[in-house]
């Protein structure tokens, strides 16, 4: 059982409390954090975050697809133990 800060919307302004989510939704946030987020971009994790930005503009061919398969792999597995990347 996992839980996490339901981010982007962190306070529950209506029920007066943060509000956090539970099993598969917390799991499937934390991955999309992690997959949005660019290395650096957190002041205290500089290797947090898959980085997608920099395959923008890139070709979409076997190589590039290989390395965003490659880098979302590890960083599943350094950030998110719990899912069988």
């Amino acid at each position: 059982m996992t839980n996490s800060f339901a981010f982007p919307n962190i306070f529950d302004v209506a029920r007066n409390r943060v509000a956090m989510l539970s099993d598969n939704a917390s799991v499937v946030n934390r991955t999309r954090l992690l997959m949005l987020t660019e290395p650096t971009e957190l002041y205290n994790a500089p290797t947090f975050g898959v980085g997608l930005k920099r395959y923008l503009f890139q070709y979409n061919n076997e190589n590039t697809k290989s390395l965003i398969k490659d880098r979302i792999v590890d960083q599943l597995r350094l950030f998110e133990p719990c899912v069988d990347a």
